[in-house]
């Protein structure tokens, strides 16, 4: 609602145009009425009102002085006056003073009416355009913007980004300029699991880093896309300025970023240098983010040779299987160093995932998968996209690959652990019989060699050994009923020569067995 005030010396008139005008009805609020011009100039420097409805003849302060010292506070002020006097003197100086109109006392309530409806009409359309002012103002940097982003992409009609370049102080006669595009770092969230967010930076990091590039002289071009700016680096401004930029932003936010830089032109060869800048950052993919690249780095070195990929996939496979984990982070590094030759993000992408095929197609000769072992499907390779270097790749490689082998180290445990349970019941229920380890290897569908190993691998002794021991702990346990013979505890326990078993008792305890029993 507009806000209005009310002065006039006849306390009478004041409450009748107060109580009588429709003012909810007109959109407008009564926010003071006083009897004075010295009283409403008073209320007028504190407050801010919109209409002003003044009697014109008041002691002291006439209205019409009133209302000339009132613009001066408020200068889009709207008034309207109300008179006993019927002098066409009054009407021209109110009128001069812009008043939307003179109404006559007893003022008649429809004609003050018709007058408040012009100011408020008139309020309306001031509103209406100032709003539409502001969005005018507002949308001049995106006009801005999408004229230079369409000048960069399309690299034609020079002409009509001339005024914005002039701006920039870029127009100065044999200039040149690199453009560098400044990229945003990926924020890797929850890296173990693997997930890969883009985060763009909040505020206070974006001012940041636009008050480092002012203050290395760089020439803010415009926003290429929520993650990059783009700046103009005059040849005055070195490498290691922009170097310093990358520091400084690692040091001072919580986030990184990686620079393009394109080569030095002239203003109209500006979108050549942009189209190069984004050439350098799409190799932040091989030589790694939080650092400046320019054409000097994205040309690596080729190895001078290379391993059968074959040869060092299976390397890596069979130290996975083996838990070896020293040997899976030294192949996974030789890996490395091929797929930073491919040089393409495609490419490279592709042959992760390659990797990762053949990582699950040999998983499947050990009745194994990735779904079942990481609950990974084939879709969920779309994670790749989301890493912006190959290191980033490679330490979601390395701890999927660690994870792999712990879990086939523990099924395997887990798989063994139960044969060796299986194993030491038959060995309990056949302590009579004449054991070896031949007869456990026939009973179980393994060769006496690859049992024999993984019983000591398991348990720690060997086979013939854990038989001993489990019939010397039985014939310990029987010796303490005196009702049973040590004949007849040998016999039990499969010995036929009766000296035999007492000199192994001895031997595992010490003492014989009727040594023994005389002890308990």
């Amino acid at each position: 609602m507009y806000k209005v005030l009310l002065a006039d010396d006849e306390m009478l008139d004041l409450e009748g145009l107060e109580r009588l005008i429709p003012w909810r009805e007109l959109d407008m609020e009564v926010v003071a009425s006083v009897s004075n011009g010295h009283e409403a100039l008073s209320w007028i420097a504190d407050n801010t009102i919109d209409i002003l409805v003044s009697d014109i003849k008041m002691p002291h302060m006439s209205g019409l002085e009133l209302s000339k010292r009132a613009l001066e506070l408020i200068p889009g002020l709207k008034t309207a006056f109300v008179s006993g006097y019927e002098d066409f003197h009054y009407a021209k100086q109110a009128l001069g003073l812009g008043a939307f109109g003179y109404v006559l006392k007893p003022v008649n309530d429809n004609e003050l009416i018709d007058v408040l409806r012009r100011i408020r009409d008139t309020l309306d359309a001031e509103v209406k355009q100032e709003r539409l002012n502001e969005a005018f103002e507002d949308s001049l940097p995106f006009v801005r913007q999408e004229k230079l982003l369409q000048w960069l992409a399309n690299k034609n009609n020079f002409e009509a980004v001339l005024p914005y370049l002039d701006e920039l102080n870029t127009s100065a006669e044999g200039a040149e300029f690199a453009v560098a595009v400044l990229e945003w770092d990926s924020v890797l969230h929850n890296f173990n699991a693997g997930i890969a967010h883009v985060h763009s930076a909040p505020q206070p990091a974006k001012e940041l880093l636009l008050q480092l590039c002012r203050e290395s002289g760089l020439i803010l071009l415009c926003e290429a896309s929520d993650q990059r700016i783009a700046v103009l680096v005059p040849t005055a401004v070195s490498r290691s300025a922009l170097a310093n930029i990358v520091l400084m932003v690692e040091k001072r936010t919580a986030y990184t970023i990686t620079i393009g830089l394109g080569d030095s032109v002239v203003a109209p060869d500006i979108p050549a240098s942009f189209e190069k800048a984004l050439h350098c950052l799409t190799y932040k993919l091989i030589v790694g983010k939080n650092r400046l690249i320019s054409g000097n780095d994205t040309k690596p070195e080729l190895l001078e040779s290379t391993q059968d990929l074959d040869l060092l996939l299976s390397r890596m496979f069979v130290a996975v299987s083996s838990y070896d984990l020293v040997s899976i982070d030294d192949e996974l590094n030789r890996l490395v160093m091929i797929v930073k030759q491919l040089g393409n993000r495609m490419t490279v992408h592709n042959f992760t995932v390659h990797i990762l095929s053949r990582l699950d197609n040999y998983l499947t000769t050990l009745n194994e998968n990735m779904q079942s072992i990481l609950g990974i499907r084939f879709q969920d390779y779309d994670i790749l996209y989301a890493f912006e270097t190959v290191d980033d790749i490679q330490s979601w490689l390395r701890r999927r690959l660690f994870e792999i082998s712990e879990m086939l180290l523990l099924k395997k445990q887990k798989k063994n652990r139960k044969l060796i349970q299986e194993i030491e019941t038959y060995v309990e229920k056949n302590l009579g019989d004449n054991i070896t380890l031949r007869d456990a290897a026939n009973t179980f569908s393994f060769s006496p060699n690859y049992l024999g190993h993984l019983f000591k691998e398991e348990t720690g002794e060997n086979f013939s050994d854990y038989v001993i021991r489990r019939r010397m702990e039985a014939a310990k346990t029987m010796l303490q009923d005196p009702k049973i013979k040590v004949f007849e505890i040998a016999h039990r326990l499969g010995y036929k020569n009766l000296t035999y078993f007492s000199r192994q008792f001895r031997d595992k305890f010490g003492m014989t067995p009727n040594e023994y029993r005389r002890t308990t």
